[in-house]
């Protein structure tokens, strides 16, 4: 129910004008275009509980068909097969520079759930090809934009994401893949090591802790920095909550409140790579200052968290963990992020 009401908040303004309520900008101006479009097109269109509309495209997709990939791919290429049909064509080559698309329109509208097809990606963009008697039917080339694949702007991204983590009940249960015997040693042989790897800068990596026989997730008082990164690695939950400041768009800010479990369940549940690293550590008073980065490569973004924890709280295995988080941040612009951070300490 916390969903729906934040949903139903979210989507007010969206519907502004129009009888229908719509999950973003996008799918309204879409909504438009039909209703103002006198040729008819045989779109699939779904909704939410609550009667949202959360999609609106053309199948070119058969359904049976096995799927790698996130679903948001498949649903922003069917959105898009239609969305472009809809624009008058002028309108429809500037919004392809705009969006830094790569295809031929006309042939994009002649692929259809008889055709075969083949997504390829980089590090920065997927390419589909459709062929049919094994003749290049189209090829589509597209940024790994989360907003662009998503059709949400910013707000509605952050506003999803409040809703979201708020409504999250699901664990992570990260021991499902966990390999045992890739377990090694510290250097003063006190705990084990399940090595991760590093992402763009050499304080941020995925490393996780356990115990000196390899048995249990690292969770002592002693070890209070192996035990914060599988705090947020999600080997452990413990009774934490999250203090967080929201960065949103436009400079604003919003603070809430969430379960440590659902926040990292979450981020995790969505295909999400965890990162962490510390920025500093006050042993007088037990402080630690650190950074946690999710990173989602399919769909381009990362949530960037900047804790401060006090560890005191982990002799109670109970307590309020203050943090500062920006989402949806571009892969791209992470790094210069980080520094910018660092720099104003």
């Amino acid at each position: 129910m916390r969903y729906l009401g934040c949903l139903l908040v979210f989507c007010f303004w969206v519907n502004i004008g129009y009888s229908q309520l719509y999950k973003s900008l996008e799918l309204r101006e879409i909504g438009h275009l039909l209703e103002t479009n006198s040729q008819k097109y045989n779109y699939e269109i779904r909704h939410d509980d609550s009667g949202v509309i959360t999609h609106i495209g053309l199948p070119v997709f058969n359904k049976n068909q096995h799927r790698d990939f996130p679903a948001e791919i498949y649903d922003f290429v069917e959105r898009y097969n239609l969305y472009l049909r809809l624009l008058k064509p002028a309108d429809r080559e500037q919004f392809i520079v705009d969006k830094k698309l790569d295809v031929d329109p006309l042939k994009f509208f002649l692929t259809d759930t008889l055709c075969n097809f083949s997504i390829h990606e980089t590090p920065d963009r997927y390419s589909i090809i459709w062929k049919k008697n094994e003749v290049e039917v189209c090829k589509f080339s597209f940024e790994k934009s989360y907003s662009l694949i998503t059709g949400l702007n910013i707000t509605e991204s952050q506003q999803e994401f409040r809703c979201e983590i708020l409504d999250t009940a699901k664990h992570y249960d990260f021991f499902a893949v966990v390999d045992y015997k890739k377990l090694k040693p510290s250097e003063d042989k006190q705990f084990k090591i399940l090595e991760g790897t590093k992402y763009q800068i050499d304080a941020m990596s995925s490393n996780l802790y356990f115990d000196a026989k390899g048995k249990e997730p690292l969770n002592d008082f002693k070890f209070p920095v192996q035990t914060v990164a599988n705090l947020f690695g999600g080997l452990f939950s413990g009774n934490f909550k999250l203090h967080i400041t929201h960065n949103l768009y436009n400079y604003s800010k919003v603070e809430y409140d969430v379960e440590l479990h659902r926040f990292v369940s979450y981020c995790l549940l969505n295909d999400c790579n965890f990162y962490f690293g510390v920025e500093s550590i006050d042993e007088d008073n037990g402080k630690i200052k650190a950074s946690v980065v999710y990173e989602n490569t399919k769909l381009g973004y990362n949530h960037l968290l900047s804790i401060d924890f006090d560890s005191m709280i982990l002799l109670t295995k109970k307590g309020v963990i203050n943090c500062s988080l920006t989402t949806f941040i571009p892969t791209h612009n992470l790094k210069n992020l980080y520094y910018e951070k660092s720099t104003k300490k």
